[in-house]
């Protein structure tokens, strides 16, 4: 990614006011165990000395001679583009770290903690790595969740085909569409996963979908997605059909629902 592209990044994520970079600077550091050593030299892209993009951070440093680049999501999910056009969308409180050197010597490899999705860019030469504290994936070209929580890791996979493996023995599983899998810090192999709920990477895509759901579960991913808390004067009521949140409003939502459902939803600030 050239000064160009990072700048333009910058101007269009740029909120004045939106966020305390003190204390997000102070909660990423601890979150990626990042040290105030690791920052001899360090700047936020674009304006001066700090760089606020709602909630977001997008940090350069250098760490034993190496530039890095470190992404973070404060309160609110983020998303951002690598160097290679792999797309992510980072949960609140994630964090994915890159040397900026491997990327533009064909090595697409990546740390991350929390929780990300991945839209990797397909490239046959250069498979693309993720790396957490006790497992990795491998990838050419696909969708998929990766999760970190405490001893756990979670993959699944939205769109084609993922080698997810233990650190620790080296021995995983290959996922394809529909499928995922989980690692413990105490097993040597992650365990396939029973099919789950419809909506497990919506919140990353804005694509959901019900199947005569209660309006109660409805709003609440809604309210997860849009960052306000929506309630229904009816609690009996039940939804099928495919919602694009990413291309829609909350408030066309909203609705939409109403009309469907001949319900009213109420909309508060979280």
């Amino acid at each position: 990614m050239n000064e160009d592209k990072r700048l333009k990044f910058v101007l269009q994520y740029y909120a004045e006011g939106k966020m305390d970079t003190r204390a997000a600077i102070k909660r990423f550091k601890t979150r990626t165990g990042v040290s105030d050593k690791a920052f001899p030299v360090f700047r936020w892209v674009g304006i001066a000395a700090s760089v606020l993009l709602v909630l977001g951070i997008l940090a350069f440093y250098f760490q034993q001679g190496e530039k890095m680049t470190l992404l973070y999501a404060d309160a609110t999910a983020q998303r951002f583009v690598l160097p290679d056009g792999t797309k992510l969308v980072l949960a609140p409180q994630a964090s994915v770290e890159y040397n900026i050197g491997d990327f533009e010597n064909g090595k697409r490899v990546v740390r991350m903690k929390g929780k990300v999705y991945y839209e990797v860019k397909p490239d046959s030469a250069h498979p693309f790595e993720v790396e957490a504290s006790i497992g990795r994936v491998k990838v050419l070209g696909t969708q998929f969740l990766m999760k970190e929580w405490r001893d756990k890791l979670t993959v699944f996979v939205e769109k084609g085909k993922v080698a997810f493996l233990s650190k620790k023995s080296n021995q995983g599983v290959i996922l394809t569409k529909g499928m995922g899998a989980e690692l413990d810090s105490e097993s040597f192999a992650p365990v396939l996963l029973q099919p789950g709920k419809d909506n497990l990477t919506s919140w990353a895509t804005g694509k959901y979908l019900f199947s005569k759901t209660p309006i109660d579960r409805v709003l609440k991913d809604l309210s997860e997605y849009y960052g306000v808390h929506l309630a229904a004067d009816n609690s009996n009521k039940v939804f099928s059909g495919e919602l694009d949140l990413a291309g829609s409003t909350v408030d066309v939502m909203i609705e939409m629902i109403e009309q469907v459902l001949d319900i009213k939803i109420n909309k508060t600030d979280r």
